[in-house]
């Protein structure tokens, strides 16, 4: 409960998403799932719940600064990795602007879903991501159908050798 206090803590929330985070049960805290058998937390899903409409968020101000502020952004805090036993880790459709993907990321060994879509990172994509042979699903890529949010960051990637690593693979975007 702690390490997602952290977390929470390096986040900006300016809709408030993240306000049921308190108590001492965080399995009722929007967006956590816990394991039924272990009660460990399995799932952070934290994704941008509020419907992406592309013409209105280019073509209309107030949709697009409604939509900007149910965005999470700021940092994503290394205190996940006390998480040892997180498989599902969403956090597509958010605004961590400009800053590089959290190469730490990469030791969330137990992960089995992770989509950083539109997510706003910036720079090289970290080769400790081929640390997680158990990952399913790997979702990087930009907005859906191709459009951007009108930012300058975007992804690169040195090469791609790390992706062979990922030995469950079934699903690359």
């Amino acid at each position: 409960m702690k390490a997602l206090l952290k977390f929470r803590e390096s986040v900006i929330d300016e809709s408030q998403r993240l306000s049921s985070w308190f108590g001492e049960d965080c399995c009722l805290w929007e967006g956590i799932g816990r394991s039924k058998r272990s009660g460990h937390v399995v799932k952070l899903d934290l994704h941008n719940q509020f419907p992406f409409d592309p013409s209105r968020y280019f073509n209309d101000v107030i949709y697009a600064n409604s939509y900007s502020t149910t965005c999470l952004g700021g940092e994503i805090n290394p205190s996940l990795l006390k998480l040892e036993h997180l498989q599902y880790l969403d956090l597509s459709m958010t605004n961590f602007s400009g800053i590089p993907m959290p190469t730490f990321l990469g030791s969330l060994r137990n992960l089995r879903y992770l989509d950083l879509s539109s997510a706003g990172f910036e720079g090289m994509v970290p080769d400790d991501l081929g640390n997680l042979s158990r990952l399913k699903c790997l979702h990087l890529g930009d907005a859906p159908q191709g459009w951007s949010f009108g930012s300058d960051f975007t992804l690169t990637a040195k090469d791609l050798w790390w992706i062979a690593k990922l030995s469950s693979l079934e699903s690359l975007d």
